[in-house]
């Protein structure tokens, strides 16, 4: 699969950390929204094919899967956000502070 893919080669970018928790969140979120949009295309083609019963549960699962999505973001709000960009400027402050001497 492509995003699995893309999403290992992104990781393998990172070391351990609050920056590597966020970059996995995001690979995790674009896993998500690949699957919103599969489920909502299969349970619209379902339910123009008179396939009611199926369609409600494709659009239970999808509503699960916005669900997730939106625990996702709201774990990287609360926490990951700040503690990533925390760490990234405390690289560059250290490189400013070479720079400056």
């Amino acid at each position: 699969m492509l995003i699995h893919k893309e999403a290992t080669e992104v990781t393998g970018e990172h070391e351990k950390g609050p920056i590597m928790n966020l970059v996995l969140v995001a690979s995790m979120q674009r896993i998500e929204h690949y699957e919103i949009a599969a489920y909502g295309n299969t349970a619209a083609m379902a339910m123009g094919l008179g396939g009611e019963d199926v369609a409600g549960l494709l659009q239970q699962t999808l509503e699960e899967e916005k669900a997730t999505d939106l625990k996702l973001t709201a774990i990287t709000q609360k926490s990951l956000m700040s503690a990533a960009m925390g760490e990234s400027m405390e690289q560059v402050a250290p490189a400013k502070k070479r720079s400056a001497a």
